[in-house]
């Protein structure tokens, strides 16, 4: 996965520009001086010819956390103690959490969903760290983090959670047949 990236940005990142100019005076135009050496890649060259949208496109693509049992970030600022972040609710609610507990509830939608679903019929709010059901047509698409073999179970974990439904907690995940 990691050459592939290397390879697309290798390809088709373009060179980059350098300009040199000797003026006499201090008087440059700094904007005609970007828009002469500005130069265009072949896949921006395409997608302007096409007149494709350059930002803001739909649908929006949501980044889903993966992370094995009692081992996600957390982000914290210098005046906070350990214990007071290990004891707070507000840290340990994150994304897979939640989308256990949004199984949990009796809400049909969600229990029909496998992870990578869920963005398109809820909206992760980060203020209250928690899914709620789209009020709009608008929707996204969900993308787990990309995982290297060489990680194992969190590699497994990902499978899982890409072909199983109904998960309510880390136990569901490891049970088939209700073994």
């Amino acid at each position: 996965m990691q050459s592939k990236k290397y390879l697309y940005k290798s390809c088709y990142k373009g060179p980059d520009p350098v300009a040199i100019e000797v003026h006499k005076g201090s008087h440059v135009e700094t904007v005609q001086q970007f828009v002469d050496a500005r130069w265009i890649a072949a896949p921006e060259a395409c997608w302007r010819i096409f007149k494709f949208n350059l930002y803001q496109m739909y649908p929006s693509v949501k980044r889903l956390q993966i992370h094995l049992p009692n081992q996600h970030q957390v982000s914290f600022y210098d005046h906070q103690t350990i214990p007071e972040i290990l004891n707070d609710d507000y840290f340990s609610r994150i994304m897979l959490i939640e989308f256990f507990a949004l199984n949990w509830e009796e809400d049909q939608q969600s229990r029909h969903l496998m992870y990578r679903k869920i963005p398109e019929y809820y909206t992760w709010h980060n203020k209250q760290k928690e899914w709620h059901q789209h009020k709009t047509q608008r929707r996204s698409i969900g993308r787990i983090y990309a995982v290297l073999p060489s990680k194992g179970e969190n590699l497994y974990l990902r499978i899982l959670l890409s072909n199983v439904r109904r998960q309510t907690n880390w136990d569901d995940l490891l049970t088939v047949n209700w073994v």
